[in-house]
């Protein structure tokens, strides 16, 4: 569903709902069709997917939304199956992927390239910075770019949001419009963000704030409060980037919350 979402977001696909074109949204907002997207995690692919998700990072031809979903995580690690696990065993650390996705004047080159949205559907994937082995290793918003709330609301810089996860995620159980599962909980959640309340051909709307997208996910499914989500970042970040140079100075005249 969230492939088919993204893959035809624009009105000149015939399946697209949103209809939307590049003055409401911007560029680049497709699913890129090369190397091929979404990374679909299997035990034959395993060996691959950390690897092509940190080179799909470094292109900067691609708009740079990540989600991870069904998989399993903790404060510095995602992927990796647990002990005796026959099916996934290799991860995507903090470390590694800040060196391809927040690079900064330490590493050569100096860029500073961030992820614009994240969502990271697994256990733990929120860590305090206390908890961080003293700075040994980033959390996952550190290594993603998502600079904190604090930060973002008091300064003009370009705004970017992320969603994490506190405690354990529940895999299924929940109550929602979308069935039962996490992986149809997240989906839900991109339908909220990217076409707003009124999700059809002509009524969908980018312009809602990624925490108004999050607090109707969680009233839909209050089972998501006991994985303590934790939004990270500007939290009027709407998914229509057209306004990102609005926002940089923190005008919301646009964003709908």
């Amino acid at each position: 569903m969230v492939i088919g979402l993204y893959g035809a977001i624009y009105d000149n696909s015939i399946f697209s709902i949103t209809m939307y074109d590049n003055s409401q949204i911007g560029d680049y907002r497709n699913n890129p069709p090369s190397p091929t997207l979404p990374l679909i995690l299997t035990q034959g692919s395993e060996q691959y997917w950390a690897n092509n998700t940190l080179l799909s990072l470094t292109n900067v031809a691609r708009y740079s939304d990540f989600n991870f979903y069904m998989g399993h995580g903790n404060g510095a690690e995602i992927g990796g199956g647990p002990a005796g696990s026959t099916f996934v065993k290799s991860y995507l650390d903090t470390t590694t992927a800040h060196q391809y996705a927040a690079w900064d004047s330490a590493h050569s080159g100096g860029q500073n390239w961030r992820m614009r949205k994240v969502a990271l559907w697994a256990c733990y994937t929120y860590t305090d910075n206390a908890a961080t082995a003293g700075g040994a290793y980033k959390t996952w918003a550190q290594a993603l770019g998502i600079r904190s709330t604090t930060a973002q609301n008091a300064s003009l810089i370009m705004k970017n949001v992320g969603l994490f996860f506190g405690e354990g995620l529940p895999q299924g159980g929940y109550s929602g419009t979308y069935g039962g599962t996490s992986a149809e909980v997240a989906a839900q959640l991109e339908d909220l963000w990217v076409a707003g309340p009124d999700p059809y051909p002509g009524a969908c709307a980018p312009t809602f704030a990624f925490s108004w997208a999050v607090s109707q996910l969680r009233g839909m499914n209050p089972e998501l409060d006991a994985a303590q989500p934790v939004v990270i970042g500007f939290q009027y970040l709407p998914y229509a980037g057209v306004y990102d140079s609005e926002l940089q100075t923190n005008d919301v005249t646009h964003v709908s919350r």
